[in-house]
């Protein structure tokens, strides 16, 4: 029984959604019901939103085709369904022809459904006339591209000549804006809302859940829509115009530090694979054998939750990955967080005071990237056109702007060396106090802050080590449950250290030092300097 491989093709990605597909597939369900002796093969292939004329489809769904009637899985006297020659490409006419003659050549037939016209070997072979109407309708295919190609390309040159004259052009903008690239009062709060809590490392689904419910943005905002609006040159009013920005196009939201500053994060965030949640030490255990980032769950325990995490390698690629099997109660991590946090903290906000010229130069540092990029894609453009003078003139127009950053980012560093001794320690600490107060009112903050610090927690089976910065590493084991007080035993050991001594000019030695907690479901609930007077404690009256 022969078989009809259907294809689909259109150019525009817009037409996905129109009534394309819906007509060429319509077309083929009317064609087989009038051959019921030809089966619909599964190696129908389509490519949606792909050119005929530049020869794309030919590396995807018409390329599989083609190397279905190489294999012999599409046999001589089997059809290939299209709605117009021109599904077929819209190449120049004698590689349609070449194209054409891979296809029928094979003995396998071409239909186009729109004339109801059937293409063979032996049909283009005898009817010279029907190959000349073949021809006309290739080369008539080719050549409205070709000139649709111009037209369009012509178009676009003077909408980028116009922007980059100051005059007003109608483009696609973000929702903030209209047409005319002027802002929409009404959600300018909204998207300097999305910057501000990104940088205080917020995620982009606790976002979209906060700055929809008080109809700050749009309500269908996706996850994906946030990051595309933190990365758009839009927010400092240009059109990016595929790495060619043109600057001053629409109105700015933010500045250009702020910007960079944003794509700085986002950098940051992309190699850091910490699990998602909304948890304040996710992202911040981590496996000693494996690496990998702990994850937090949860289950109900006698009607209460009760969480802990667990190594995500062991998790996702087994024993063999990983030997560390081992649960950890979520309350006891969280107590080794808190109990160092404002330590570590104020000295990342004293840093943040004294430095906050470093976050200008990092934003300096990720425009240079930006621009170093476009002075690539400029410099390969002009290997290849070495005739375009507005390559050139572009080309030295960027190299101006990166010798300008240049200078900016080494007069910032000269200034930071001299710094400390130009600003009053007073006013450092002042503004180190008001940013640890804003950090710890905020959960996703205090992650978020952490992680650019050097605090972290490494765990392995019962036991885990804290790295608190200047304060050392702490070393904690859980070291057994105790079912009559309901209560899990900890300890919590300083290694010895040395420490120096002002007055005598000489080091101190300070011994290890250890002592005993006790947490149940809700967290601490006693601690001493011994197991047997934490034994004690609970044996005593008083203490319940």
């Amino acid at each position: 029984m022969a078989q009809a491989i259907s294809y689909i093709r259109f150019s525009s990605a817009l037409q996905r959604g129109g009534s394309s597909t819906d007509r060429q597939s319509r077309m083929i369900s009317e064609w087989l019901k009038a051959h019921p002796d030809v089966a619909l093969s599964p190696i129908s292939a389509s490519d949606e939103g792909r050119s005929g004329f530049s020869g794309a489809h030919l590396q995807h769904g018409l390329g599989q085709i083609l190397a279905a009637i190489e294999d012999g899985k599409i046999a001589a006297g089997d059809f290939i369904l299209i709605e117009a020659m021109d599904r077929l490409g819209r190449l120049a006419p004698l590689e349609m022809l070449s194209l054409l003659q891979r296809i029928v050549g094979a003995g396998v037939n071409v239909v186009t459904l729109e004339d109801s016209q059937t293409y063979s070997k032996e049909s283009l072979n005898e009817k010279i006339g029907d190959l000349f109407i073949l021809v006309g309708k290739i080369s008539q295919a080719h050549e409205y591209s070709k000139n649709l190609s111009r037209r369009m390309k012509a178009a676009y040159e003077s909408k980028r000549q116009k922007a980059k004259d100051g005059e007003t052009i109608k483009r696609y903008t973000p929702y903030w804006l209209t047409s005319d690239g002027k802002i929409i009062e009404e959600w300018k709060e909204g998207i300097e809302r999305v910057v501000e809590y990104y940088l205080k490392g917020w995620g982009p689904r606790n976002i979209v859940i906060e700055l929809v419910s008080k109809n700050l943005i749009p309500e269908n905002t996706t996850t994906q829509s946030v990051r595309k609006w933190l990365r758009s040159k839009a927010l400092v009013g240009s059109w990016d115009n595929n790495g060619d920005e043109i600057e001053n196009v629409v109105d700015a939201v933010i500045d250009r530090e702020t910007f960079y500053r944003v794509q700085t994060e986002i950098k940051r965030r992309e190699v850091d694979h910490s699990p998602r949640s909304t948890f304040k030490l996710s992202g911040l255990i981590k496996c000693k054998e494996c690496g990998s980032s702990y994850y937090i769950t949860k289950k109900m325990v006698k009607g209460y939750p009760q969480h802990s995490a667990k190594c995500l390698g062991r998790e996702k690629k087994g024993a063999d990955f990983c030997s560390n099997n081992r649960q950890l109660p979520y309350v006891v991590l969280l107590y080794a967080l808190d109990s160092y946090l404002p330590e570590q903290l104020s000295q990342l906000a004293y840093d943040s005071s004294l430095d906050e010229e470093l976050q200008k130069i990092d934003g300096l540092k990720s425009e240079r990237a930006a621009i170093d990029t476009q002075l690539n894609t400029v410099l390969d453009m002009l290997l290849s056109m070495p005739e375009q003078s507005n390559l050139k003139e572009r080309f030295e127009v960027l190299s101006k702007v990166k010798d300008e950053i240049e200078n900016k980012i080494a007069t910032l560093e000269i200034a930071l060396v001299d710094r400390s001794a130009s600003v009053s320690l007073d006013n450092i600490l002042t503004t180190a106090n008001d940013d640890l107060d804003s950090i710890l009112s905020d959960d996703i903050a205090t992650r978020e802050a952490l992680k650019k610090t050097n605090w972290r927690i490494t765990a392995f089976e019962n036991k885990f080590s804290v790295n608190v910065g200047a304060a050392g590493v702490i070393n904690c084991e859980i070291v057994k449950r105790r079912a009559k007080f309901n209560a899990l035993y900890v300890t919590f050991t300083i290694p010895g250290y040395e420490i120096f001594n002002e007055s005598t000019d000489e080091f101190d030695k300070v011994d290890t030092e250890t002592w005993w907690l006790a947490f149940d479901k809700n967290g601490l609930i006693a601690s001493a300097d011994s197991e047997t007077e934490l034994e004690n404690q609970f044996e005593k009256e008083e203490w319940k």
